[in-house]
């Protein structure tokens, strides 16, 4: 099962991917009013534009369509143009030009002549018919889908547009894809669970659990503290700090660290981290207290043990309820 769910996060990753791509991609094989969603409808003036280049033609076809080509780019020029004028304040004084001579006309001309490489790249070139920020007219649309061009890249983002036909249905693609996506990981997620419960399940014979650790910890540290006011020898009391926190170090902490699978299932990545951080500066105050004891300073051994006693609530608080 959580094999099959890894495949559909993988296929609906790949496929969503790809469904995303088209979001700006516009079929306009399709005939769906008001022109597939890009010519503005009555009462707008704001129409769709290119964002690449849409459909080419070779300078040497068919020459009535390539004056209509020439049109409309003219017509769009001039609209860009228009659109795009700079607000001349103050007219610039141009400098005033010295006659050349003759010659020096003459060999202008033959410097900026075409040569016969460049006449045949213009003849072998293929030219756009709709450039990079033209707008989608009724006249593009018409020589776009004479060339049978069927797809076109817009600038502009519609959500309609995409769960339509012009849009060839990938927005509802890309929801099926989310979809599928929380779906496996819905799947890995209770499979893991199932894991854990089967692991706590079959080793709870071979080592205590988190919960039953905290406790052994927790019970251990209290009487630390009870029989430590009961004893004056220095060297007595410091012989009981290593000798029991040697066994909260050899057995339970080990045990409550190895039980994460199931702290992370119950608590969840978050709460396991907040668990963990209090859980550490507890285990630091202990492993200083074991420290300061085996070198004989009584004073920081049971400084640090009374202070690993007052994170312990703390502790208790961010585990299981």
């Amino acid at each position: 099962m959580k094999m099959l769910a890894y495949l559909l996060i993988m296929a609906a990753l790949v496929a969503g991917l790809i469904s995303a791509s088209t979001a700006y991609m516009v079929n306009i094989g399709t005939t769906d009013a008001p022109n597939n969603g890009l010519l503005p409808t009555e009462g707008e003036t704001t129409f769709a534009t290119l964002s690449s280049g849409a459909g080419s033609y070779g300078p040497l076809g068919d020459l009535e369509f390539i004056l209509r080509i020439e049109k409309y780019q003219l017509a769009e020029d001039e609209y860009q143009e228009i659109e795009n004028k700079p607000v001349v304040l103050l007219k610039k004084s141009e400098p005033k030009k010295t006659n050349d001579s003759d010659s020096e006309k003459e060999l202008e001309k033959l410097e900026t002549a075409p040569t016969g490489e460049t006449l045949l790249a213009r003849r072998e070139a293929k030219l756009a018919i709709g450039r990079p920020d033209d707008r989608v007219t009724q006249e593009l649309l018409d020589l776009l889908r004479e060339k049978d061009v069927q797809y076109i890249r817009v600038s502009a983002f519609s959500l309609e547009r995409w769960f339509s036909a012009t849009g060839g249905f990938m927005g509802w693609v890309f929801s099926a894809c989310a979809l599928g996506l929380f779906l496996g990981a819905m799947i890995v997620r209770r499979a893991a669970k199932q894991e854990i419960e089967a692991t706590r399940d079959a080793d709870a014979d071979e080592r205590a659990g988190a919960a039953e650790a905290f406790a052994q910890i927790n019970s251990t540290l209290e009487t630390l503290q009870r029989d430590l006011a009961a004893v004056p020898e220095p060297r007595v009391r410091t012989a009981m700090v290593v000798e029991r926190l040697s066994v909260i170090q050899r057995d339970y902490a080990p045990a409550f660290v190895a039980d994460r699978p199931a702290l992370i299932g119950a608590l969840g990545l978050g709460g396991y981290a907040e668990l963990m951080d209090r859980f550490a500066a507890m285990e630091r105050q202990i492993n200083r207290a074991w420290s300061a004891g085996a070198d004989g300073h009584e004073d920081e051994a049971v400084t640090s043990l009374y202070r690993a006693l007052a994170i312990m609530p703390e502790v208790a608080q961010k585990m299981p309820q």
